[in-house]
């Protein structure tokens, strides 16, 4: 027989299990919550989803959602050192993106509506000009501890009841840093010269951006000065090395403090030469690194399944890198390439560039892009229907859009409806995204 306590233990977590909370937020079947690419306003990027309500008497006031980004940044111990005057050196911001969108209000002159439930269409649509675009889901554990994730926070007002409130996490990624845009795709190529001016070194790459997985090609040129060839004959090569170094920017000008540079290599390549003379035509080396991977990453929101398709991305392009190029008022994610000529009867050579660094493969962003050219083509549908239909909204961005009629079951409708799951007869409101 069970003892007293256990039974009163039991009782107790089968009390807090009974407990219903009259508020959900479902999205649609087989699909994300995200809707379109984050990042390319012609998709019209929005969050999509119904919200439910079920309780035995609801005196329902009015329903709102809205979105929230939460951004964290807590550097190791051994970057607070540098930050005496601060009694913390975690810093946390949450913030709404947008406004609050009101999804229903109770009939004009009535403070509230009597409801068995109710179900709500709503169409949440995220900012699209550069300044106020979400910056993207991220998180780096590792002694790093930086982090910025979104809510979706649906609220229930009733009369003479304190708001209930229910949240869903929601992944928002950024598709304009995908590697396979053309503006990642022009090469650069840099010059510069040791100290003592004998030998110059030449890099170039054909890419500036890549992502976890992808190789980048770095081609690197030693040449003698021509104008000392006495000096430039006694030359002689050790190595070379190449390096993607992250720099990670803990934000903290704002609180009257200097901001804290956290230095990491994340891939070093080295070439030894073994002193090799340097010839008057010069030495050139073509080095492949292969930009790392990460822990896999939680399962990721995919605009491309949203579009048409339904199929599960590969577990292989969850894979990120050990972060990405990325900035936001808390924190900023930098990469440079570093390229070293350690030199013999020489001053070393060093040169840094610049790169972006993608949250996905190569790979994945060439799919990615062809379900926003699938998203594109379906907005333009869209508007030229509406155009023909005398719509007044913008390409990418009407200025109302109407989200379904909201399903409701009162007290005094057909009992019979709520076998049916509770949602009963259509009513004949309609509510309008703002």
């Amino acid at each position: 027989m069970p003892s007293t306590a256990a039974v009163k233990a039991a009782a107790t977590l089968l009390g807090k299990g009974n407990y219903h909370c009259p508020i959900a937020i479902r999205a649609p079947p087989h699909v994300d919550y995200l809707v379109g690419f984050p990042g390319v306003p012609a998709t019209r990027p929005r969050l999509i989803g119904t919200v439910e309500l079920r309780g035995s008497s609801l005196l329902v006031s009015y329903v709102s959602i809205s979105l929230h980004c939460t951004t964290a940044i807590h550097p190791p111990s051994s970057t607070s050192a540098a930050l005496p005057a601060l009694h913390s050196t975690k810093r946390e911001v949450s913030k709404v993106i947008g406004k609050e969108l009101l999804l229903y209000t109770a009939p004009e002159g009535r403070p509230h509506e009597t409801v068995l439930s109710m179900d709500i269409p709503f169409e949440l649509a995220l900012p699209n000009t550069y300044e106020d675009l979400p910056i993207p889901s991220i998180a780096l554990g590792r002694g790093q501890n930086v982090s910025t994730s979104y809510t979706l926070v649906a609220t229930l007002h009733q009369a003479n009841v304190a708001a209930t409130r229910v949240s869903v996490p929601v992944r928002i990624d950024r598709y304009d840093n995908l590697s396979t845009w053309g503006m990642f795709a022009v090469p650069q190529a840099e010059t510069t010269h040791g100290a003592d001016h004998i030998v110059s070194m030449g890099v170039s790459i054909p890419r500036t951006s890549a992502g976890p997985g992808d190789i980048m090609g770095v081609f690197v040129e030693l040449r003698p000065n021509p104008d000392w060839p006495v000096k430039t004959q006694k030359v002689r090569v050790d190595s070379l090395t190449v390096s993607i170094e992250q720099l990670l920017t803990y934000k903290f000008s704002v609180t009257g403090q200097s901001d804290v540079v956290r230095k990491k290599k994340i891939v070093r390549d080295e070439i030894e030469l073994y002193q090799q003379k340097l010839p008057n035509e010069g030495l050139s080396r073509t080095i492949n690194l292969p930009i790392p991977t990460g822990e896999e990453s939680p399962s990721r929101s995919s605009s491309l399944k949203s579009a048409l398709s339904f199929e599960k991305d590969d577990k292989e392009n969850d894979a990120v890198a050990i972060g990405f190029t990325t900035e936001c008022e808390l924190y900023k994610i930098e990469y440079n390439l570093s390229v070293k000529a350690k030199l013999t009867r020489a001053k070393d050579v060093a040169l840094k560039i610049p790169i972006h660094i993608s949250p996905w493969n190569r790979a994945y962003c060439k799919r990615q892009m062809e379900g926003i050219e699938m998203a594109v083509r379906e907005e333009r549908k869209r508007y030229a229907r509406s155009h023909r239909g005398g719509g007044n909204g913008a390409f990418g961005m009407p200025k109302s859009a109407s989200m379904g009629q909201v399903k409701i079951v009162r007290p005094e409708d057909d009992p019979q409806s709520m076998l049916l799951g509770g949602k009963g007869s259509p009513g004949k409101r309609r509510v309008l995204v703002e």
